[in-house]
């Protein structure tokens, strides 16, 4: 019987609900191993006192080509090395408690070294009796092992050497693919096999209800060449390209196996692995590994610190660590933390099916020299971001992709936090693309004057409010080559519904171009494809607008709303060599619906040699002026 696909629905009581499913924990229903560490005690009631801590038992080292079973809390001690034997199929199954017991779980002093070959498989299976309900989270400055927060803990130099064999994690479709379709035209890496799990990101336009949670997932299925991609069922969704700016972007299909795994219990029973290095240690290497059922959570949220995969506090010691191909999935919580830990890449993960923002770190807190490289959030939910740039210096984001991201108002698929202002330090973003977000496709919200590279690249399509809303009140984020289209087809907040929003100004004393070279496409979808909207920013000079384009608006292309929402604060906006609907922009191409006095808005037709340019002031009188850009020094 031909199976249909399941729906990844991310709505905070679907996706939930979804999470609850049981699932099959091991690639053997028996697991039979040396136990290590006593008797496995059955779940009781919880005790009204705090339970004891389980004595720890040691994991000798050596090559282990054969299952084994940790049953309590058990430690690789400094220079010990456990090495899993990379030409056998071996599962790892930690047996732990918190109700009766403490176990913590498993406490890497040493080195654990686990890289299966091709031919191989090796599990690492945290299970009960533990419940995630008994964690009690990070405290202070969460260094410490906490014994009723089961987990993998890699302290004191401790080191893990984790290595599945390489798979590409991102491909593409190459043509639409109808609901009812299991055949899919496909560019299929060679190193994907038949039963892959893999998502076809969702594209529906976000007129549809859904929209933002109508990727499926998919094992790969028998006949699968080069070029086509057989699934073990139907799609239950269309999803086709979408062309933005003359360029057609098709579905993202996404794989997110490995040979390599590391996983909790199940939807209770959801544990997380946590390095903690605030010295000089050891190196770590973790690549192609695919991590599931981690990050527990509470009726109220995550547990503070416990996270799917969590660097915590390393300073600048695994600076050049390159985490690459590691994938989370239907977990619970931030998938990549690298928090206050300098210097690490994230190259080609990928978080999928997970709760709050994926690739995130505290708030407020400050991590430097970091880099993701090709990564991707597909299906986060309950969250305000997919990607969170938080407070850093030197700090790069490029190629990534944010696929079906669900919220509330200003849920984006890329934010700069209000928690990000500072004096000093930047991203660099290159190349991103978000599209099926509930809201917003990017959401650059933040004050500050630091002076950071144009932002080059990016693309929202199908979001369901504008494909970007930049705010607050005054920054200098600037952007070139963006191109936004097919957005605002089910805003959260229609009056400004629009495919860019700006709410911000420019508050130092020099005129900026902010957006150069930008499509900006409202799709027939919106009354204008850009939206001037209120601030409590202090103007001090334009923001400036240079060779973008305007179209598919139905009322107007730019609409000015200053006013609302009680402000009293003037914007001044320049548009140079901009163009509506492919003839030179004027000043009859602005609507002004609501105004606040002094507002100013400056057009030239030409960056170089004009022939018209005109100032439009807020009571609708207009004038030639003289020309006005380049802006001078």
């Amino acid at each position: 019987m031909t199976q249909k696909g399941r729906d990844d629905r991310t709505s905070a009581s679907a996706g939930e609900e979804y999470l609850s499913t049981p699932r099959q924990l091991t690639r053997r229903a028996v697991v039979a191993g040396m136990g290590l560490g006593g008797m496995v005690v059955a779940a009781g009631p919880l005790l009204r006192r705090r339970p004891p801590l389980t004595p720890a038992s040691i994991w000798p080292g050596g090559t282990y080509s054969s299952d084994v079973t940790l049953s309590g809390r058990t430690v690789i001690p400094a220079g010990t090395v456990v090495t899993l034997d990379p030409h056998a199929d071996v599962v790892v199954t930690l047996v732990m408690d918190n109700v009766v017991r403490l176990d913590a779980g498993l406490i890497v002093r040493g080195t654990l070294v686990s890289q299966p070959d091709a031919g191989h498989h090796h599990e690492f299976a945290i299970t009960g009796p533990f419940q995630e309900s008994h964690f009690m989270g990070a405290s202070g400055s969460g260094d410490a092992v906490v014994p009723s927060d089961i987990g993998i803990w890699v302290r004191d130099g401790g080191s893990l050497s984790l290595q599945g064999s390489p798979r590409t994690r991102l491909s593409y479709l190459t043509a639409d693919a109808p609901a009812g379709a299991s055949a899919l035209t496909c560019a299929v890496p060679p190193d994907w096999q038949v039963g892959d799990l893999v998502v076809i990101a969702g594209t529906s336009p976000s007129t549809t209800a859904g929209f933002d949670r109508s990727s499926e997932t998919f094992a790969i299925g028998a006949g699968t060449t080069g070029t086509t991609l057989v699934l073990d069922g139907t799609l239950v969704h269309d999803h086709p390209g979408v062309v933005v700016d003359g360029n057609r972007h098709y579905p993202e299909v996404i794989n997110l196996s490995s040979n390599l795994t590391v996983h909790g219990g199940g939807p209770t029973q959801r544990s997380h692995l946590h390095l903690c290095q605030p010295t000089a240690g050891r190196a770590h290497v973790l690549n192609n590994v695919e991590i599931f059922d981690m990050g527990p959570r509470s009726a109220t949220g995550g547990f503070r610190g416990r996270y799917p995969l969590h660097f915590h506090d390393c300073g600048n010691n695994l600076a050049g660590l390159v985490v690459e191909s590691v994938v989370v999935h239907d977990s619970g919580f931030h998938a990549f933390v690298p928090h206050m830990s300098d210097g690490i890449t994230l190259s080609h993960c990928v978080s999928h099916h997970t709760r709050d923002v994926a690739y995130w770190w505290d708030d407020g807190d400050e991590t430097d020299a970091c880099t993701w490289s090709g990564c991707v959030a597909s299906s986060c939910f309950g969250t305000p971001a997919a990607f969170q740039l938080g407070i850093t210096d030197r700090s790069v984001i490029e190629d990534c992709v944010s696929v079906c991201q669900e919220g509330g108002a200003t849920s984006s698929g890329f934010a700069w936090p209000g928690t990000s202002n500072r004096t000093a330090g930047f991203w660099v973003m290159t190349d991103c693309l978000a599209h099926n977000s509930t809201d917003l496709g990017m959401y650059p919200y933040l004050n500050n004057a630091v002076p950071s590279p144009p932002a080059d690249g990016f693309v929202a399509f199908n979001c369901g409010g504008a494909g970007s809303e930049h705010g607050a009140y005054g920054n200098r984020l600037r952007f070139m080559n963006v191109a936004i289209g097919s957005c605002g087809g089910r805003p959260l907040a229609p009056s400004v519904q629009a495919a860019l929003e700006l709410e911000m100004v420019n508050s130092i004393a020099l005129p900026q171009i902010y957006y150069s070279s930008c499509s900006f496409d409202a799709s027939q979808l919106c009354p204008a494809a850009l939206v001037i909207k209120w601030t409590a920013g202090i103007t001090q000079a334009p923001v400036g607008f240079l060779n973008c384009s305007f179209s598919g608006f139905t009322d107007s292309a730019v609409n000015c709303i200053n006013a609302g929402d009680g402000s009293t604060r003037f914007t001044w906006t320049d548009f140079i060599g901009c163009t509506v609907n492919g003839r030179p922009m004027t000043y009859q191409d602005v609507r002004l619906s609501a105004v606040v006095p002094g507002t100013i808005f400056r057009f030239q037709d030409d960056p170089l040699n004009p022939s018209t340019v005109v100032q439009l002031n807020s009571d609708g009188s207009h004038f030639s002026i003289s020309p006005f850009y380049p802006y001078g020094p």
